[in-house]
C-alpha cells in the first residue's frame, strides 16, 4: 500500500513539503530557496498568522536550518531570527 503524503494546512507548507523530499541534488536549492521565500512571503502578509500558523512556521524554519544547514548561505535569504521568525530580507554579500 503507498504511503499517504502528508497533508498541508497552508499553502506555504507545500514548499517545504517539496525541498524535504527533493531526492536530485541539482534541484535542491532551488527547493529550498522555494520554501524560504514561500515563508517570507507569508511572514510579510498584511494579516498577521494566528498561534498555530506561527508554530508551524517557526517549526519549518528550524527544520530547514536542522536538515539544510548551508540552506541561507545558498539562496541568500535569512531563514530564522532568534525568535524563530524570518526576516524575509536578503543578506547583504560582501
Amino acid at each position: 500500500m503507498p504511503e499517504q503524503e502528508p497533508e498541508v494546512k497552508y499553502p506555504w507548507q507545500q514548499f517545504v513539503m517539496d525541498a524535504f523530499v527533493e531526492l536530485r541534488p541539482e534541484s535542491l536549492p532551488a527547493k529550498i530557496n522555494a520554501a524560504e521565500r514561500a515563508i517570507s512571503a507569508r511572514l510579510c502578509e498584511p494579516n498577521a498568522p494566528d498561534t498555530e500558523e506561527s508554530t508551524a512556521l517557526r517549526d519549518a524554519l528550524r527544520s530547514l536550518r536542522v536538515i539544510f544547514p548551508t540552506a541561507g548561505e545558498m539562496s541568500g535569504f535569512e531563514i530564522g531570527r532568534a525568535d524563530g521568525h524570518s526576516s524575509g530580507k536578503r543578506k547583504d554579500v560582501a
